[in-house]
């Protein structure tokens, strides 16, 4: 009777050493500790994945106000070209007027001058 009691008792021995363990990677792990280490790692993978996405928000901000920004310098760049260029068009305009009126100065001096010497003889002047 002792000799079945033992062989019980190593059964359930060998039973509940069975049932508090577990095999992992061949190793035999209790099973409270690899609930916690499992329970670790995924700790450690959401603070890094919190930490990955709070960093990827800030990133995206600064990124999105450097577009912002770069647009902003971009259409005000593009004013003052335009702006630019509507100067550049304006002076010139009015430097060809300018050229246009000393052109027409210098034929008027020329005429005149003309009249002058046609009429030196008679001693008549006329503007015309």
């Amino acid at each position: 009777m002792n000799q079945t009691l033992l062989g019980k008792e190593k059964t359930i021995q060998a039973s509940q050493y069975d049932n508090d363990r577990i095999a992992v990677m061949g190793m035999q792990v209790l099973k409270d500790r690899y609930i916690f280490t499992n329970w670790i790692i995924i700790g450690l993978l959401l603070t890094i994945a919190i930490f990955a996405f709070v960093r990827y928000q800030m990133s995206n901000r600064v990124a999105s106000a450097a577009r912002r920004d770069y647009e902003e310098v971009k259409q005000e760049l593009e004013s003052y070209r335009q702006k630019l260029l509507e100067s550049k068009t304006s002076l010139g305009r009015e430097l060809q007027t300018e050229r246009n009126k000393i052109e027409e100065l210098y034929q008027e001096i020329a005429y005149l001058q003309k009249q002058l010497r046609s009429n030196s003889g008679t001693g008549t002047f006329r503007h015309g």
